[in-house]
């Protein structure tokens, strides 16, 4: 298991020099947890783009249901055609500055011989990034957010109290993207041998 998925070459201000031999690894504080039937689990901490040090912890039972998560961070680059048409296109990570979009995808597969039941994936939003809300793959899942660092969690997108209006009653507006700390999957249903479900979302460096 990979316990870093880049190397930082050089650090410049808010500029970083990123150099990934493979940008789709095994990485550590993307998790996987059961609300199930208990099975072998891959925990997985994913170190952020600025984050400290990787860890990886790995609990175990007698089922035969294995997840493992792996996830891509590629970066997203803009380019005008000859007809003058804005192309997105998808990288390898090259040099991060403020401004940078990057698109991180989520691969949870179960590796093992039986099936895995209600998991779900919970994963921070990189340090130095900021969530994009309207990236967020939703899919047909259930999503929940929190914006107090995993204290808490509500229904993705978040929304908070602002106030209220002339009648007393509170007022909600949806949270501001730099408040997002973590997202959460719940992968309803069993997830067969050798499935894969992925999920998706982009942040922009700050």
């Amino acid at each position: 298991m990979h316990l870093l998925d880049y190397t930082l070459w050089a650090l410049a201000g808010k500029s970083v020099q990123l150099k990934m031999d493979d940008y789709r690894r095994t990485l550590p504080m993307s998790r996987v947890k059961s609300r199930g039937p208990r099975y072998a689990l891959a925990l997985v901490v994913l170190c952020s783009l600025f984050g400290g040090p990787a860890l990886a912890q790995e609990a175990s039972s007698d089922s035969a249901g294995t997840m493992q998560v792996e996830v891509s961070v590629l970066q997203e680059v803009v380019r005008i055609d000859e007809s003058g048409r804005e192309i997105v296109e998808h990288k390898p990570v090259g040099l991060v500055t403020p401004g940078t979009i990057l698109a991180y995808t989520l691969h949870a597969t179960n590796t093992g011989d039986g099936a895995v039941f209600d998991a779900r994936i919970e994963d921070p939003i990189p340090h130095g990034t900021i969530l994009l809300p309207d990236s967020v793959d939703v899919d047909d899942l259930t999503i929940t957010a929190s914006i107090d660092g995993g204290e808490s969690w509500k229904s993705f997108p978040v929304f908070v109290a602002t106030g209220k209006d002339a009648a007393g009653q509170p007022v909600y507006q949806q949270a501001p993207a730099d408040s997002y700390t973590h997202l959460r999957w719940f992968l309803d249903g069993p997830l067969p041998p050798g499935a894969t479900k992925e999920v998706s979302f982009k942040v922009q460096v700050r």
